[in-house]
């Protein structure tokens, strides 16, 4: 794991902390073992080369023989882990198991950031119903007057947008972890939207990044991914434009790149 991953594996454990979600056991306890490692490599002292001539010395003064005495052994032990390199070893050795982990509950963890997003998502529906088409920040104060309970209606479709902006950078530091490759941002919206090629072209949504609310009320509905399906769904959108050209006779354009 190089930085940037080990930096997504620590924003996810945060982030699924605010969220209150559990993260499955197996990753639990590769971040505990982590946090030892890094612990204990903090807690051993630096390269000593003289430490290894005092420790034969002392060896051979108390007529021990040097090659099995315990200090010794000891000392010649902590040159190797001090040596070039070694510790830095140790740490990328321990994140390595945090992204198996990660890599093997992955689809389990979507699972769990489905339940606030989905949520969520039913709460922008219902809210929409009630405010209409517009926009939550800009038309405020036109909301607010629609007076009764709208107030309440608006507070919850704006924390309800939070929380699925929250779930999105939850799953956007899991795909810079387990897949950090560049991501072609024309797709981001599949992130929370997987609408047919048609509705995607209709709305512009290569050209422009929208929120949950704005899908709600450009009427496309709300859906989490797992990582594999995100790549589905832009192959999805790519077949379906193939054959929309096809059978309207144009010619074939270059496919669209998926990363």
């Amino acid at each position: 794991m190089d930085r940037q991953q080990q930096s997504a594996a620590t924003q996810i454990l945060t982030h699924t902390q605010t969220l209150g979600l559990p993260l499955p056991k197996p990753v639990l306890e590769a971040h505990a073992r982590v946090g030892k490692v890094r612990a204990g490599k903090n807690s051993i002292p630096a390269h000593n080369l003289t430490g290894v001539a005092a420790a034969v010395a002392d060896a051979l003064g108390r007529d021990a023989d040097p090659t099995t005495d315990p200090e010794v052994v000891r000392a010649i032990a902590l040159n190797v882990i001090t040596g070039p390199g070694v510790l830095v070893h140790v740490e990328e050795a321990s994140f390595s198991r945090l992204w198996v982990a990660y890599r093997e509950c992955e689809d389990e963890i979507v699972a769990e950031l489905r339940k606030p997003f989905d949520q969520a998502a039913a709460t922008l529906a219902l809210a929409h119903e009630r405010i209409g088409d517009l926009d939550l920040t800009k038309d405020s104060e036109a909301i607010l007057k629609k007076g009764g309970d709208i107030a309440a209606v608006w507070a919850g479709a704006v924390e309800a947008n939070k929380t699925i902006d929250s779930v999105i950078l939850t799953w956007v530091a899991l795909g810079q972890l387990i897949h950090p490759e560049p991501i072609d941002r024309r797709w981001l919206n599949l992130r929370i939207v997987n609408p047919t090629a048609d509705k995607w072209d209709q709305a512009d949504l290569s050209l422009k990044q929208i929120t949950a609310w704005d899908a709600v009320r450009a009427g496309i509905g709300l859906s989490l991914p797992t990582l594999s399906e995100y790549t589905e769904r832009r192959a999805v959108i790519v077949k379906q434009r193939a054959k929309i050209q096809a059978s309207a006779g144009e010619p074939p354009k270059r496919p669209s790149y998926l990363y």
